[in-house]
C-alpha cells in the first residue's frame, strides 16, 4: 500500500499523462500499467489499480463533453448496458485467475485486429454491423473489460466505427460505456485486499479526472481525421512494443 505523501504525486503526474492519452487517443493503460509498476506496485495490482485512472478519464470526459452537449446519452446506453453485466463476470475472473495475464497474446490480439480494421476501412460506409450484432459483440467486450481492460479502448472504437459512428462519436462514447463497469470492477477487486493500492488508485482518478474535464472542450475541435489516425498509430505502435516486451 502506497504510504499517504509525497509518493502520491508521482501517481497524480501518472493520471495526468494517461488521461490526456485516453482522451485524444488510445492506449493510456499501456503508459500506466508499466509506470505504476516501475514505481513498485506487483503487476496485479498495478491492472487493478489502473481502474481508478481509467474511471477517472471516463467521469471527467464525460462531464467535459455533457457541458458541450455532444454525449450521443441515448446511443450509448445500450452499449454501456451490456459492457457493465459481462464485465462483471470478467472482473469475477481476473480477481481468481489475475496471474495468468500475457502481454504477448495481447498484442497479438491488438495487431490482427487492427489490421482487419485499416484493411477494411474503405468499406466502412457499405458495412454495418446492425444493431444486434453490434451488442453481442459488446457483450462479448465486456468479458475483456471486466478481466483485463487494457486496450480496450481499441476493441471499443473498432466496435463502434463498425457500426456506424465516427471516430469522434467512438471517443466520446465509450467514455460513457466504461463508466458503470469500471464501478462494478473496482467493487468486485476491493473484495480482495492485495488487488488495489487506494491511495495511488485514489491520485490516479484525480490525475485523469482533472486533464480530462479541462481537456474535453479541445479534444473535440480536432477533425474526425485526426482522432482516426491519432488511434491508428498509438494503437499500431503499442501492439509492436506489446509483442517485442
Amino acid at each position: 500500500m502506497t504510504p499517504i505523501g509525497p509518493e502520491l504525486l508521482l501517481y497524480f503526474a501518472i493520471g495526468l499523462v494517461s488521461g490526456a492519452i485516453s482522451l485524444y487517443s488510445v492506449g493510456a493503460s499501456f503508459f500506466s500499467i508499466p509506470a505504476m509498476a516501475l514505481a513498485g506496485l506487483p503487476p496485479a495490482t498495478a491492472l487493478a489499480t489502473n481502474r481508478f485512472g481509467v474511471l477517472g478519464g471516463a467521469v471527467g470526459g464525460t462531464t467535459g463533453f455533457s457541458r458541450l452537449g455532444i454525449v450521443p446519452w441515448r446511443k450509448m446506453l445500450p452499449y454501456a448496458i451490456v459492457v457493465a453485466l459481462t464485465s462483471i463476470i470478467g472482473a469475477l475472473a481476473f480477481s481468481q485467475y489475475s496471474g495468468l495475464f500475457t502481454t504477448k497474446s495481447l498484442a497479438i490480439l491488438l495487431l490482427v485486429s487492427l489490421a482487419a480494421s485499416f484493411a477494411a476501412r474503405k468499406y466502412l460506409s457499405k458495412v454495418s454491423l446492425g444493431s444486434s450484432a453490434s451488442l453481442a459483440l459488446a457483450a462479448f467486450l465486456g468479458l475483456y473489460v471486466g478481466a483485463i481492460n487494457v486496450g480496450y479502448a481499441i476493441f471499443l472504437t473498432i466496435l463502434l466505427v463498425f457500426s456506424g459512428f465516427s471516430f469522434l462519436e467512438a471517443a466520446i462514447g465509450r467514455k460513457v460505456i466504461v463508466l458503470a463497469s469500471e464501478i462494478l470492477s473496482l467493487a468486485i477487486f476491493s473484495l480482495n485486499p492485495t488487488l488495489i493500492d487506494w491511495p495511488a488508485g485514489i491520485a490516479l482518478f484525480a490525475g485523469s479526472f482533472t486533464v480530462s474535464i479541462a481537456l474535453a472542450s479541445h479534444a473535440v475541435k480536432l477533425k474526425d481525421s485526426t482522432f482516426e489516425k491519432l488511434f491508428y498509430v498509438f494503437a499500431l505502435v503499442l501492439g509492436v512494443l506489446l509483442l517485442f516486451k
